[in-house]
């Protein structure tokens, strides 16, 4: 019987692909491994210990399949009961990463806490590209899904167009006027999939997913690549071709362009309300807190400048928690008073 407990977001994740029959075979182990490690939920480690080594012990796959569907059951359950309530005081989290510091600091946490499962509040749109359309999102995650079959998502205060006229039976295009999507593309050889951008900055795919940071308020632009690969251009001599877990960077105000090694699993984290840091320089750390928050950061430059932040929160996370972290892992005190979180 399954029983409450505390579970970190990529042991839910995990769950969550095991419940729907998405998942690798390293992806089932290292699940089982997470729960029977997990102290709080002992008849839940005795459960999957065992299942887990009845089919470690069994080349049978008809055997092999029944353990599986037993255990997807008790993955059910323990969705089900996961807590809804968060103890501050009992708060851990685990590194991912690793700490580089501040000067060029990479540390990927991810928080141990008792949410429940995570939310996909999405508006939902259907295009047949008859004519121009404009597509935008204010306040609220959309989900566009077009003729073919690809699924674009877009994050809050984003805008798209599509022209009928540009999807031809050579190519697949559309413009990222503004802000923030993720792309699921259907695969099709003949026609490439090409997305262009206010800054002149274009990606070009046959089938891939990937997503595309375009705020003019950051004054740069980045292309991460989940699966699949991807060429990103700005001029015929300028271009890159991107795989899983890379990203390329455009940085507008000094004029480069930088390749990066990302986390890809997580690069589209926002589409189920997640607070999403990748990497993220004090800009976008202000940027993503007045998204998510509507609060404005204050901080001291001369400490807080040389920062890369990289971290998930789940949608429930407060702005203390995100604070308490900063705080935390960059050694200064903060504050949080009249909308302002203070950090120095």
């Amino acid at each position: 019987m399954a029983t409450k407990g505390t579970y970190s977001l990529r042991t839910i994740y995990l769950l969550k692909k095991f419940i729907n029959n998405k998942y690798s075979t390293d992806e089932r182990d290292e699940l089982f491994k997470l729960l029977e490690k997990n102290e709080n939920n002992k008849e839940i480690s005795l459960v999957t210990k065992t299942l887990w080594q009845a089919i470690e012990n069994t080349s049978n796959p008809l055997e092999n399949q029944k353990h599986e569907d037993i255990l997807r059951k008790e993955a059910r359950k323990i969705l089900r009961n996961i807590s809804t309530k968060s103890n501050p005081k009992n708060r851990s989290h685990y590194i991912i990463g690793s700490a580089i510091g501040l000067v060029a600091a990479a540390v990927l946490i991810v928080f141990i806490l008792k949410i429940p499962v995570l939310k996909n509040d999405l508006e939902s749109v259907e295009t047949n590209l008859v004519n121009y359309q404009k597509l935008t999102s204010t306040d609220k995650i959309k989900k566009v899904t077009l003729a073919d079959g690809s699924i674009i998502y877009l994050n809050t205060n984003t805008t798209l167009s599509i022209k009928d006229k540009e999807q031809s039976t050579n190519t697949r295009e559309v413009l990222l006027e503004e802000g923030e999507a993720f792309f699921e593309i259907a695969k099709d050889e003949n026609r490439p999939f090409i997305v262009h951008t206010a800054s002149g900055i274009t990606t070009r795919v046959l089938g891939t997913s990937f997503n595309i940071q375009a705020y003019a308020e950051l004054k740069n632009q980045e292309i991460s690549v989940k699966t699949g690969r991807v060429q990103v251009s700005r001029s015929d001599e300028d271009q890159m071709i991107l795989k899983s877990n890379n990203s390329a960077l455009f940085d507008y105000e000094n004029d480069i362009m930088e390749f990066r090694k990302i986390d890809g699993n997580v690069i589209g984290g926002w589409r189920e309300g997640m607070v999403v840091f990748q990497r993220s320089n004090p800009k976008e750390i202000a940027f993503r807190l007045k998204q998510h928050y509507g609060i404005e950061l204050s901080y001291n430059k001369s400490e807080f400048k040389d920062v890369e932040f990289s971290a998930i929160f789940p949608s429930e996370a407060s702005i203390e928690t995100i604070a308490e972290t900063l705080s935390k892992i960059y050694k200064l005190e903060y504050k949080l008073k009249d909308n302002t979180l203070y950090l120095n």
